[in-house]
């Protein structure tokens, strides 16, 4: 690994493992807090908690035009160049502009409301959590272009002071208010709510702590107002296009879900699908760290060190997200019954045909985005998005009829599939850009092999659900650290690689030093 790449690795993972933190605490405790509201609403209810914000989550897509991307990488890149002043003007020209897209959609939701309940969402006594959902939209928008400069800025343990508080606030929020009477309404301003406390807290970080100092260069900017703004759009809106087209994914989604299935299974494939935040407390910093890495890579001088970390970054992501799949995959029945109870009987199988979509980071899947949008071609991630929805919108309905959530799901990783090859045929033509395919199959195969020895020792011990995932846990976590080295999964460069680049995090180096070292030793007998 070149010098220059050491750097920006060492950067994106102090950055990434400040993130990890952030979105660690923050999805323990959203994960607590939704536990709590699903079983004090039950499956019926829970179900038309999570419809209500189709219509503002979608909201909040239409109106952000791609300014919060955009505000990360510019923010990033205009630092780097010393051209402070412009990203002053940036700045306030973004931060003005979302918030007036965003008051915007809130009045045109708030009119149609009843409507949407009736038509779109077929569910006409709902219009008034409709409308009382609709206010996320100004204080979501908020906290997104906040958090997305303070990522841009380097301020990255900011931003996951604030994924925080929203979680934290909710905690205490929804479910009281749920347990003294208000049901789904008081769920629904219970998440507002936290919204609201951490956009606060953005706004206070980002124009006290940053803003201010760059304001005072802001008349010697060579750009105005608008100028900035355009900037913006003309890079974000292929992102913006992408976002939404994501968006519209989802919310068709749900919307298959409400033509097809009984509010029993859509509360369970819910209940399913917030397992898979477990598996996004590493995709999440990982992609999210790696977007302005990539930006800081000049392709006319510097192309072999973006083809290195292309590499390096799909590896690495996929040595740590393949075996978690594989192993929330195999607990799946024990995690739902933990946390879920037993009502939710049909979540357990969900959740283990849908975390699959994270084994595709073997291919690269986690890195396509941060890669493209990194140096610039946001127009490749449209692309890739246009492929995703296109397969998805076709299948998802005939799916879902046949086989129900199930079919639903295998429509969701099919499309997923497609996207990430059409990504990778891209990065290939454009860039030379190519998979370490014998990297991601020795990951592949000692996540298979791994899974051996927790099945045995699970099938001859009857313990009860929390024991099961305690020591299954530990039982797969040390066969993959024992075999991956056995295997060639990881190498000794990988290991040299590793320590110097987490080795530098104190909060982690106690931990991964012992780890590096049984590595090495089993490298040791593997070559002699």
């Amino acid at each position: 690994m070149s010098d220059r790449l050491a750097v920006i690795a060492e950067q994106s993972t102090s950055g990434g493992f400040s993130l990890f933190l952030g979105n660690a605490s923050a999805t323990f405790i959203g994960a607590v807090v939704v536990v709590i509201i699903a079983r004090l609403l039950g499956p019926e209810d829970y179900g038309v908690y999570a419809l209500c914000f189709t219509i503002p989550s979608l909201a909040v897509a239409l109106a952000g035009l791609g300014l919060g991307p955009a505000l990360t990488r510019y923010s990033a890149r205009l630092t780097s160049e010393g051209r402070e002043s412009e990203l002053a003007v940036m700045l306030r020209s973004v931060l003005i502009s979302s918030l007036l897209l965003a008051a915007l959609a809130l009045m045109l939701v708030l009119l149609a409301s009843d409507y949407i309940a009736a038509f779109g969402l077929r569910r006409p006594g709902i219009g008034e959590y409709v409308r009382l959902a609709s206010f996320l939209i100004i204080f979501q928008m908020i906290f997104t272009v906040t958090s997305s400069a303070l990522i841009g800025l380097g301020r990255m343990g900011y931003a996951s002071l604030m994924m925080t508080i929203q979680s934290a606030v909710k905690a205490v929020a929804s479910p009281t208010l749920v347990m003294v009477g208000f049901g789904v309404a008081g769920a629904i301003f219970g998440h507002i709510t936290g919204f609201m406390v951490a956009a606060g807290l953005g706004l206070v970080l980002l124009v006290a702590k940053r803003y201010k100092n760059l304001s005072i260069r802001s008349k010697k900017s060579s750009i105005g107002y608008f100028e900035s703004l355009r900037i913006a759009v003309k890079y974000g809106l292929p992102l913006y296009l992408s976002g939404l087209l994501t968006t519209l994914v989802i919310q068709y989604q749900n919307l298959v879900l409400a033509q097809n299935v009984a509010d029993f299974e859509i509360g369970n494939f819910n209940a399913a699908v917030n397992f898979s935040a477990l598996l996004s407390l590493v995709a999440y910093p990982i992609a999210t760290a790696l977007f302005p890495a990539f930006s800081k890579v000049n392709l006319d001088s510097e192309s072999n060190d973006l083809r290195r970390m292309f590499e390096v970054s799909v590896k690495y992501g996929s040595f740590l997200l393949i075996p978690a799949s594989v192993i929330v995959a195999t607990l799946s029945e024990d995690l739902v019954s933990t946390i879920y109870g037993q009502s939710y009987g049909s979540a357990p199988l969900y959740l283990s045909i849908y975390v699959a979509v994270f084994l595709l980071a073997g291919f690269g899947s986690i890195i396509l985005g941060p890669l493209f949008n990194g140096i610039g071609e946001t127009k490749q991630t449209l692309k890739i998005t246009v492929v995703t929805a296109a397969l998805f919108l076709f299948t998802a309905p005939v799916m879902a009829q046949a086989f129900q959530v199930v079919g639903l799901i295998l429509a969701f990783l099919a499309s997923d599939l497609a996207g990430t090859a059409y990504g990778l045929n891209v990065a290939y033509k454009m860039f030379h850009l190519r998979l370490d395919i014998n990297s991601s199959l020795r990951i592949y195969l000692t996540s298979g092999i791994s899974i051996v020895p927790t099945l045995l020792l699970l099938s001859v011990v009857n313990l009860p659900s929390l024991l099961n995932i305690a020591i299954g846990g530990l039982t797969y976590l040390a066969s993959y650290l024992t075999f991956s080295p056995l295997t060639g999964a990881i190498k000794r460069t990988d290991v040299e690689n590793l320590s110097q680049i987490l080795g530098k995090i104190k909060i982690v180096n106690p931990i991964i030093k012992p780890i590096m070292i049984y590595e090495n030793r089993l490298l040791s007998l593997s070559t002699d």
